[in-house]
């Protein structure tokens, strides 16, 4: 298996002034919680010090120093207790990073490429003593794929140059992305009005979320239909009119 070789730096001497001030964010929880917390992240700090060299007042920490904590805490604790372990030192490392203590946060980059199911699904394969092909499974897929995942992201990247943070537009555009996937539709000039009635009718929000969700597709198509990438908008007011009147 190979991994690249990240290396972090820690700052040791600014380390447990950082940790002090994180577990004070903690202050509305009773003391047996923030000791329990303050465990957790004392635990790995404790590992990061037996096993990791140290370098002009750095701890280095490696990604294979790092796996190597992650699968001894999740084959020794029960799955609760490894996710919850996994998630508390994220967090602190998080609060490291943004301070400039350690140079990124590398529980961050791990979840951000294996986050199909969170930490539970990331402690759940570490268990496996197979765990290489389970947390293959876990990786992250790219939100837009094929011709219309290309459109969509250039038409969400042009609005949010324009200052606009498109966040709900992008989630729509996304799962209906996924719904042409999982239908083998490949061609723009394929999606038809039945198709988006087929789409729309398998939503499980309800009906004024389904023709709003119709609205912003209709949007996308519009924009597609002036720049000729379709001969004519699928999304029409007729199949906006399936879901109910205007709200």
């Amino acid at each position: 298996m190979r991994r690249t070789r990240q290396t972090y730096k820690i700052d040791v001497m600014r380390m447990q002034s950082a940790l002090k001030a994180h577990m004070e964010t903690f202050g509305d929880m009773v003391p047996r919680q923030q000791k329990y917390r303050a465990t957790l992240i004392n635990r790995f700090m404790s590992f990061a010090y037996d096993h990791c060299e140290s370098f002009k007042g750095h701890l280095l920490l490696t990604e294979t120093q790092l796996m190597r904590w992650m699968k001894q805490v999740a084959r020794e604790y029960c799955l609760e207790i490894a996710m919850r372990t996994f998630a508390t030192v994220d967090k602190f490392l998080q609060s490291l990073a943004n301070k400039g203590v350690v140079s990124a946060n590398p529980m961050g980059a791990f979840l951000a490429r294996y986050d199909q199911q969170g930490w539970k699904g990331i402690a759940k394969a570490l268990k496996s003593t197979e765990y290489w092909p389970l947390l293959t499974s876990l990786k992250s897929r790219p939100r837009f794929t094929g011709t219309f995942g290309k459109h969509a992201t250039t038409y969400i990247n042009m609005h949010r140059a324009a200052g606009a943070k498109y966040r709900t537009n992008e989630y729509i555009l996304a799962e209906f992305n996924r719904f042409l996937h999982k239908q083998g539709i490949e061609s723009l000039r394929k999606v038809t009005p039945s198709i988006i009635v087929e789409w729309a009718q398998v939503q499980t929000c309800q009906q004024i979320s389904r023709r709003h969700k119709l609205l912003r597709l209709a949007h996308f198509f519009r924009y597609l239909h002036l720049l000729k990438f379709v001969s004519r908008n699928p999304v029409t007011q007729a199949v906006i009119d399936c879901f109910g009147p205007p709200g």
